[in-house]
């Protein structure tokens, strides 16, 4: 759950952003791509389930070229205000 007195953090806004996209917007993720993330590896079920969702939307997860899929998530990283 995120903490709304706190910074916003990229595992948080993953699950913010997937959710909006598949349920509002009726964004479909591309299930073709391999998102695989090695610092998840370790997270609960939901953490991986949104970062890969997340990714597989286009959302994040994906290098600044947006062409190739990071190796690297960051789910505990604060999320400026640049980036949201």
């Amino acid at each position: 759950m995120a903490n709304l007195d706190g910074p916003l953090i990229r595992k948080d806004m993953a699950k913010m952003i997937s959710e909006y996209a598949t349920k509002v917007l009726n964004k479909k993720p591309n299930n073709t791509l391999n998102c695989s993330f090695t610092d998840t590896t370790d997270s609960n079920l939901e953490i991986k389930y949104y970062t890969k969702l997340a990714c597989k939307l286009g959302l994040m997860g994906w290098e600044a070229d947006g062409k190739i899929i990071s190796t690297n998530f960051n789910p505990l990283q604060e999320v400026s205000r640049a980036q949201f």
